[in-house]
């Protein structure tokens, strides 16, 4: 139970929207990897200051345990090092081949990332330790995204090209693509997802035995669900309605998720009668579009354009346009 005074105190209203001991609350209450302890004596400290010592804050706890309104990322998954979440930090080592591996991957050069992801077979692999293994499938995603040929088809054939890989071996494997494409270098969540090979990654959502490493993402972005229509890691096949104008050659208008118009410019300076210029897409350049933007794989969403399907081949998009999720 906590008190913005201490018994026989008045509260100050405080100068802004909200008095004195709230605004105290809220500058501290998100502070990362604080123990609820730790962040009430922040509080209090921060209200004193702010009313010259007038008012003192007063909790009344029975906790028997340790409690954090933000536990950063490296202390709510222990699967992996805090350096492996953070890879920048993550220190390599070239006596290890592995570590040789992720510096080639690195290189940004298909003519160096190719070869080496050619040499990932399982037996290899199976050598390599967990926290490089998370590292590795980092790297392999972001060689993915950068257009390595050789990563792509590792990603697309993943099932079978780690069938001789020990199955927490695989799944670290997988869990840093997975945790690649929505965690930067510093383990912090990406404001914008690195979505470029998503729906291909999700496909492997398929095979059963990743279901693991499915449950892993969804529990690493629980504390980030309003971000998402749907958490990431859970199949839930989910509606999408087009709305077209038949006069503009199927001009998207209106996109719509749960009920509500997700469409909108990204351009925070854009107003109601702007001119709009719009790309031709087509049908399936659109629907991969959409799912990546939507962050949901294309194979759980379901298009309706408010006339046949077959009587849609292509659409025109907005340029500078993108689905959000409502604030």
């Amino acid at each position: 139970m906590a008190f913005s005074t201490s018994p026989g105190q008045f509260a100050d209203d405080g100068k802004g929207r909200n008095g004195a001991y709230t605004a105290a609350l809220l500058e501290h209450i998100d502070a990362q990897d604080c123990s609820i302890e730790a962040m009430f004596k922040r509080v209090r400290n921060t209200l004193s200051a702010t009313t010259s010592g007038k008012q003192i804050s007063w909790e009344h706890t029975s906790l028997a345990g340790e409690f954090y309104f933000n536990l950063g990322i490296a202390k709510r998954i222990t699967e992996y090092g805090p350096t492996a979440l953070s890879d920048a930090l993550f220190v390599l080592d070239e006596a290890r081949t592995s570590h040789k591996a992720i510096k080639k991957l690195k290189s940004l050069t298909w003519p160096t990332q190719n070869p080496t992801i050619d040499t990932l077979k399982g037996p290899v692999l199976a050598k390599f330790a967990t926290d490089s293994l998370f590292v590795l499938g980092r790297n392999i995603y972001q060689s993915a995204c950068g257009h390595s040929n050789s990563a792509v088809g590792f990603i697309n054939a993943f099932a079978d090209r780690t069938t001789a890989v020990p199955a927490a071996k695989r799944k670290a494997l997988l869990d840093g693509m997975l945790f690649e494409i929505f965690f930067d270098s510093a383990g912090e969540v990406r404001d914008d997802p690195k979505d470029d090979k998503f729906n291909e990654v999700f496909a492997l959502q398929k095979h059963k035995e990743f279901a693991d490493s499915f449950a892993f993402i969804s529990r690493c972005l629980l504390p980030e669900i309003r971000r998402f229509y749907v958490l990431p890691g859970k199949e839930q096949p989910t509606a999408v309605d087009v709305t077209l104008d038949a006069t503009a050659d199927n001009a998207v208008k209106k996109i719509f998720v749960g009920g509500a118009n997700v469409l909108g410019s990204v351009d925070a300076d854009f107003e109601e009668g702007d001119k709009i210029v719009h790309r031709t897409l087509d049908r399936d350049d659109f629907e991969d579009r959409i799912a990546r933007q939507l962050v949901i794989p294309r194979r759980l969403l379901t298009f309706s354009y408010g006339k046949p399907a077959k009587g849609v081949a292509s659409v025109r998009f907005p340029y500078g346009w993108s689905c959000r999720v409502p604030t």
